[in-house]
């Protein structure tokens, strides 16, 4: 996503289930700033799935889930995510930025695909 500024693992050994991880991401939409998440994985079945959860000193409260099927000769992606904003403020954020967000997504997800496919 090219809102990342930074992603890195900050626990030792593998990927896996239990690893920790911190991104630093420039804010989505008109109000700019940055946003930090420190997160788990809470599921790694490489290839298909991989979810992950927040953790204390993230920006919002998150859960993730990727999805990867089979789909007519190429890869169905499913992304979920779901957000507990836990104040007013954080509400109303995530409701305006949920458009920009999808729209980010999905560039990501069309530039993926044209990396895989060249």
């Amino acid at each position: 996503v090219k809102q990342n500024i930074s992603c890195e693992q900050v626990s030792p050994g593998e990927m896996g289930v239990g690893t920790r991880v911190k991104n630093v991401a420039r804010l989505f939409g008109p109000l700019g700033g940055r946003i930090e998440e420190h997160f788990e994985i809470t599921t790694f079945e490489k290839p298909f799935r991989l979810g992950k959860s927040s953790r204390e000193g993230s920006t919002f409260e998150t859960t993730d889930l990727f999805e990867l099927s089979e789909f007519e000769g190429g890869t169905n992606v499913r992304f979920t995510v779901t957000v507990t904003p836990n104040n007013f403020f954080k509400r109303a954020l995530v409701s305006m930025m949920k458009n920009t967000v999808h729209g980010a997504m999905r560039d990501s997800l069309a530039s993926l695909k044209q990396i895989l496919e060249a």
